[in-house]
């Protein structure tokens, strides 16, 4: 009798900010009694999907050698852009063209006027700070060297070897 009391007395004076998270406990617990699945598949397909969220959040995009011409693409966290995304159905709402100066790595981006801004800056103002960057193979293929062997070999059986070289190695845009 004198522990019910206590407890009784323990509710009774509790603050509002523990009384909300007293509730969120008892309908967190109850949630939980009712829909829990004992069953060992469902706890293991939990773990490996764990395991593979938990590699894939300590890897890093491959980097990328930005060169002059090279297409960006990014989604701003704006309202005008959300616009943008819908109207076009497109996941990107803000596109630019690289350049590689000696003052730095900069994107030219159709904002009244045209500007040149810093990559990094560029980079902020989208969601999650992430650029989805659309490099040409065409650029130096020393350094980038293309992909293009299955392109060039699907080509040679349509139009040859010499003109299936000419469009991927010569001039592959």
């Amino acid at each position: 009798m004198a522990s019910s009391a206590r407890l009784v007395r323990y509710f009774s004076n509790l603050s509002n900010g523990k009384t909300v998270l007293w509730c969120y406990l008892i309908w967190w617990a109850s949630t939980v009694a009712h829909h829990f699945d004992p069953s060992p598949s469902l706890w293991i397909n939990s773990l490996g999907l764990s395991a593979l969220i938990g590699v894939a959040e300590g890897t890093q995009p491959p980097e990328v050698s930005l060169q002059s011409g090279d297409v960006v693409l990014q989604a701003s966290s704006s309202e005008r852009s959300a616009l943008i995304r819908k109207a076009s159905r497109s996941p990107y709402s803000h596109v630019g063209l690289v350049e590689v100066a000696k003052d730095g790595v900069f994107v030219l981006e159709a904002i009244q006027p045209v500007s040149r801004t810093p990559l990094a800056r560029w980079a902020e103002r989208g969601e999650g700070g992430w650029v989805t960057v659309l490099a040409s193979d065409a650029h130096d293929t020393t350094e980038r060297p293309p992909r293009m062997a299955p392109g060039r070999d699907a080509a040679a059986k349509v139009v040859g070897v010499d003109a299936a070289r000419r469009m991927t190695h010569d001039t592959p845009l």
